[in-house]
């Protein structure tokens, strides 16, 4: 399994970070795996698309809007990229959702996707939130998961401090029922 992106090139998308249909599916997969790609999560925050599109269908729809602008290449894409002098570019695909665009450094996968910062269709979570959550399903933590079982994960897995209360950690509750 490829951990960081499972989208063609010329795109890199790091779907354990920003594509939660990704997510969902690969939650169920074995522990250790879910460890790999907790790896690839970093420890910011980021914002997670939430859509009905799959990681291949929003590089099809973004090379098709692209290649109405120029042919895709390395050197037209970052021509492309720094027209506007900010490094990155912003583009709507057909949900709505906006994705920013920017250089990925592989000559091979050079468009780099985010989704939108405050985009349709984005939830924008920490990384700790994340990893906490994707811990707890895949252990089976999620039934009756108190501040006692929220800290065992934060201690044994991520090196986290303990919260006080689970109140203190309710994102992650919250981001487990939209797993459910």
């Amino acid at each position: 399994m490829n951990f960081i992106s499972s989208v063609p090139p010329p795109f890199i998308l790091n779907c354990w970070k920003h594509h939660f249909q990704f997510l969902k599916i690969n939650s169920a997969i074995p522990f250790e795996e879910i460890k790999k790609g907790i790896v690839q999560i970093g420890e910011s925050q980021m914002d997670i698309y939430v859509g009905n599109l799959s990681p291949v269908e929003i590089c099809n729809e973004i090379e098709i809007l692209l290649s109405h602008q120029f042919k895709i290449n390395l050197f037209n894409y970052l021509q492309w990229l720094m027209s506007e002098g900010k490094g990155f570019r912003l583009i709507e695909i057909s949900d709505g959702s906006c994705w920013t665009l920017r250089f990925g450094e592989d000559p091979l996968n050079f468009i780099h996707l985010h989704p939108g910062r405050k985009s349709p269709l984005t939830i924008r979570v920490k990384a700790q939130v994340l990893k906490i959550a994707l811990l707890a399903i895949s252990l089976n933590e999620i039934e009756e998961l108190n501040t006692n079982k929220i800290n065992h994960l934060r201690k044994e897995y991520l090196n986290l401090p303990p919260v006080k209360s689970i109140k203190d950690d309710g994102a992650v509750l919250n981001l487990i029922k939209l797993f459910k």
